[in-house]
């Protein structure tokens, strides 16, 4: 990074803070959702599979991402801070049910999580939920 800020033009101007934390990041999240589009139209023709993860952040902060993926591309969602919060089959299949929402039940081919006892359980509760609507 500092190989990058020297060879910045002498007379580089950075943003303001304030514009740094508001027009920059609109313009940034706004740009961003127009290049993810392609990806997420593809969801109704191909499906698309949910990936989560749990992990611990530096701050030792447990941590549980979520990313939805097919052939086009992946594309993280969200990632919650589980702090203080115990890590239940309920509590992550609520968690998951959100993004599986967000993406639309019916696109939705599969939940991909690691093999921790509270994500197999997660599994069954999703499994309550959403088979009938794959079956039903």
């Amino acid at each position: 990074m500092l190989k990058g800020v020297n060879q910045a033009p002498k007379d580089y101007k950075p943003p303001s803070f304030d514009r740094a934390r508001t027009t920059l990041v609109d313009e940034c999240q706004r740009q961003l959702e127009k290049e993810l589009t392609p990806v997420k139209d593809t969801w109704t023709t191909q499906g698309t599979s949910i990936v989560s993860d749990g992990w611990t952040n530096v701050k030792r902060q447990p941590l549980i991402n979520v990313v939805a993926s097919n052939s086009c591309g992946s594309m993280f969602m969200y990632a919650k801070d589980f702090t203080g919060q115990e890590k239940t089959g309920k509590n992550i299949a609520e968690f998951l049910l959100e993004s599986i929402e967000e993406v639309g039940p019916s696109n939705v081919l599969q939940v991909v999580t690691d093999n921790a006892a509270y994500c197999k359980a997660a599994g069954k509760e999703i499994e309550k939920i959403l088979l009938p609507h794959f079956y039903g």
